[in-house]
């Protein structure tokens, strides 16, 4: 059992049940060509799940006026441990 804060492995586990997935490309890929980067993308494409709320945005941008950028690499990775919807930070050039 998996708490659904618990990040990738709470995506990897819910397309492990409900797919018949043969590898870890196979689990990001969908409809037999678009592959994702992550777990979570690839369950919310395959409609196992649905996207996260957006509260690990909302906080990243809190913390941005007032955070160095060590202060936001190692806020960003909290947020990603404790299963944050991170993604939308990562690729966000901004940020």
């Amino acid at each position: 059992m998996l708490c659904i804060l618990s990040g990738e492995i709470w995506d990897v586990r819910q397309l492990m049940v409900n797919c018949p997935i043969v590898s870890w490309v196979d689990a990001k890929t969908v409809n037999g060509g678009v592959t994702y980067s992550t777990f979570q993308e690839g369950a919310a494409a395959r409609g196992i799940i649905k996207h996260r709320s957006n509260k690990g945005i909302v906080s990243f941008r809190e913390v941005l006026p007032y955070s160095n950028p060590a202060d936001l690499r190692g806020f960003f990775v909290i947020l990603t441990i404790n299963g944050f919807a991170t993604l939308s930070i990562l690729k966000n050039a901004q940020y």
